[in-house]
This record gives C-alpha cells, structure tokens and sequence, in this order.
C-alpha cells in the first residue's frame, strides 16, 4: 500500500513517503507536500499541468520537484492533489515528467496550514525496503 506520514521533527516538518514503485513514491511525496501546507482533501483536481525536473542522482530529483511545487505555490498560487509521475534516466542524468491535477489556491476554500520556505536534502533519504520505496525529506517552514 502507497501513502506518507509525518515524523516528528524538532523545528521543521520530516516526511516519510513509500511506494510500490519509485514513481508512486514521489507521487505521495508530492502530496504530502501539498497536505503540509492545505487540506489537500479540500484540493479538488481539476485543471492539469505539467512538469520536468532533473537530477544527477534521486536525491537531487526529488529536491527539485518538490521546490518547483513550492514555486509553482508561492508564485502562481496553485495546489495539488494527484500526481502521476514518469521517471527516466537520459544522457546519464534522471529526468522526471509529472502530470498534476489541482485548481488555484482559494484562501475561502484552502484554508492554510504551514507556509514551506524551502526544500531541504537534510535527513533526505530514498531506499528500497522490503519491496516498497521508501522517501524521507525534510521542509524548512
């Protein structure tokens, strides 16, 4: 079974997110993302974008879809809440395309929970663990 939790952190917010496959990992570690800082069961998702992100290693791939997620809320004001993610290896580097559905943040209807200052690779951590996909990273709020 895919999902995410939060860990206890002392001052910033710790993510666990797992999977059957490694894209299915980065999918809810996008949602918990979206779920720090709204109700993403408020979230409905109905206008799709999309994305690609690069990294020389995982690590470097998850931190950069996760900040162009705070980007794309801190500048254009959009939320998430389904994801799809495709992840490929071109000219020695990972390339992940994601599909994402969501709608525009409406302060009446998403109410706020935590504003994310940034991504961070502190404690980030990507494994395989019995069969699943393990991601853990930390936000800076």
């Amino acid at each position: 079974m895919d999902g995410y939790e939060f860990l206890p952190h002392t001052a910033d917010i710790k993510i666990k997110a797992w999977g059957s496959t490694l894209e299915r990992a980065f999918e809810k570690a996008a949602e918990a993302f979206t779920d720090t800082t709204v109700d993403i069961n408020t979230v409905t998702p109905k206008k799709k974008d999309e994305l690609t992100v690069y990294g020389d290693d995982l690590e470097e791939l998850l931190y950069n879809f996760i900040e162009e997620l705070i980007v794309r809320l801190d500048s254009e004001g959009k939320v998430y809440s389904r994801f799809k993610t495709n992840i490929d290896k071109e000219d020695g580097r990972y390339v992940l395309h994601a599909e994402m559905w969501g709608e525009d943040l409406d302060l009446n209807k998403h109410e706020p929970k935590i504003h994310v200052k940034a991504m961070t690779y502190h404690e980030m951590r990507i494994d395989k663990e019995d069969g699943r996909y393990v991601i853990e990273y930390v936000l800076d709020i």
